[in-house]
């Protein structure tokens, strides 16, 4: 574990944001390119422009989602001083999960008003967002955060400021995001998907991939026996496939309707 890499004058250079801008500006290179490929977003008449508009909400809407989602889970110290929820510098903590809600919302509400067509920008920007998520689990293992259980299983790691050998379920998440990134930019790039299905995809595989990574998270907020980023995850596997399956369904439906008229 290495938070800080090396000091230049009285400035920190922070490990987790050496590993996470590339992976940032990499996650914008390729849905840029999902894009220029992709002829629907001439018929929806997508400009360049509103493109990178709409990156920009979704990535500010996911940082306010992610934010909220984390002081809410730590609410008992947040809520004594309004100014620490800004202060993320100084009191970091932001939740994935969040993030992906207020993403979501916020790019609804742009293409709502700019009438783009949002599960088409939507698929993208998840594609993008995989990808992204499974480098920055590796900054946040350098950093030292989203730590897991103590263990005596063959693979563990040592962190500093906490006892034990620990599951290194940043480690775990990244390999599964990179796996997911894989699978939905394959599926993409096949071109037999309807609108929205990579996003119903992504959302039953991440909420598979965060319910089984919290049984081995040491830093969980639980509500009861269960934590809360469980709870979350259920919600995103339930209501994804349930969306998904109606999609099928009546896709199959039409096919047989015009098959026998």
């Amino acid at each position: 574990m290495k938070p800080v890499l090396f000091h230049i004058g009285p400035f920190a250079v922070l490990s987790y944001g050496v590993i996470f801008v590339p992976a940032l500006l990499l996650g914008l290179f390729i849905m840029w390119r999902l894009y220029k490929n992709n002829l629907s977003f001439l018929r929806y008449k997508v400009t360049l422009d509103s493109f990178f508009d709409s990156v920009l909400v979704f990535i500010f809407s996911f940082g306010v989602g992610a934010r909220l989602l984390h002081i809410f889970e730590h609410f008992s110290f947040f809520s004594h001083n309004p100014l620490l929820w800004i202060l993320f510098l100084h009191f970091p903590g932001f939740s994935l999960l969040g993030g992906i809600l207020g993403g979501m919302v916020g790019l609804w509400l742009f293409c709502r008003y700019q009438k783009q067509p949002f599960t088409l920008l939507l698929d993208i920007m998840v594609i993008g967002l995989s990808f992204v998520t499974a480098f920055s689990r590796i900054g946040s293992l350098l950093a030292g955060d989203s730590f897991g259980r103590e263990t005596t299983f063959p693979i563990r790691v040592a962190l500093a400021e906490l006892p034990g050998l620990r599951h290194p379920t940043q480690l775990y998440e990244a390999l599964l995001f990179f796996v997911l990134f894989a699978f939905l930019y394959f599926l993409y790039q096949r071109g037999k998907t309807q609108k929205g299905e990579i996003t119903l995809y992504f959302f039953i595989l991440v909420g598979l991939i965060r319910f089984f990574i919290e049984m081995l998270r040491g830093d969980s907020v639980y509500l009861g026996k269960i934590a809360i980023a469980q709870v979350i995850s259920i919600l995103f596997f339930v209501g994804a496939l349930g969306v998904l399956a109606y999609k099928k369904k009546s896709h199959l439906l039409g096919l047989f309707k015009r098959k026998t008229v």
